[in-house]
C-alpha cells in the first residue's frame, strides 16, 4: 500500500452558466425573448470512491488500508474517461446551465505530513477535465459557484 496521503474536495453543488456571461458583459438589462425557454441540466458525477467505508475502520492500520481500496476503487472509476462521457451528453443535451453534484478534486502528498500543510499534488480534478472536454467540443462553460462540502486527509 502507498504512503500517500489523499484528500478530495466535493463541491455538492455547482452551477455552469454561459448566458451570464453574455448577459452580464452587455451592459444592459438581460431581457427573454417571448417563448424563450432556459434549459437547465443537473448531474450528480460521483467522487469515484465509497467513501463510507472509511468510517468503519476500527484501527489506524485499518483506516490506512481502506484508504487503499477507495483510491483503488477512484482509479478504477476512470475520471478522465467519465468526464469524457459527460461532456457529450452536455454537449448533447446543450444546457444554458448545469448544475453538478460530487465534483471531486483528488490531491495526493508525499511524504505525508499529517494535517500540518494540505495535499497539493492534483491527481484527478473532475471539474477541470469536464471543462476542457467541453471546451474541445465547442461548448465553453465558466464556473459560476461551487461549494465545498467535504475537504479531509488521510
Amino acid at each position: 500500500m502507498s504512503r500517500h496521503r489523499k484528500a478530495v474536495r466535493a463541491p455538492g453543488c455547482l452551477a455552469v452558466l454561459i448566458v451570464l456571461a453574455l448577459f452580464v458583459s452587455s451592459g444592459r438589462p438581460a431581457f427573454a425573448a417571448p417563448g424563450a425557454t432556459l434549459k437547465v441540466m443537473s448531474y450528480n458525477v460521483y467522487y469515484g470512491g465509497e467513501l463510507e467505508l472509511l468510517f468503519g475502520a476500527t484501527s489506524p492500520q485499518e483506516l490506512l488500508g481502506l484508504v487503499g481500496v477507495v483510491w483503488n476503487q477512484v482509479q478504477a472509476t476512470d475520471l478522465a474517461g467519465r468526464a469524457e462521457a459527460v461532456a457529450d451528453q452536455i454537449a448533447a443535451t446543450d444546457p444554458h446551465v448545469v448544475g453538478l453534484q460530487e465534483t471531486p478534486l483528488w490531491r495526493s502528498q508525499f511524504p505525508g505530513d499529517g494535517s500540518f500543510s494540505q495535499a497539493t499534488k492534483v491527481r484527478f480534478d473532475f471539474l477541470g477535465l469536464l471543462l476542457a472536454a467541453l471546451d474541445a467540443r465547442g461548448r465553453h462553460y465558466g464556473v459560476v459557484a461551487t461549494q465545498t462540502n467535504l475537504d479531509a486527509e488521510l
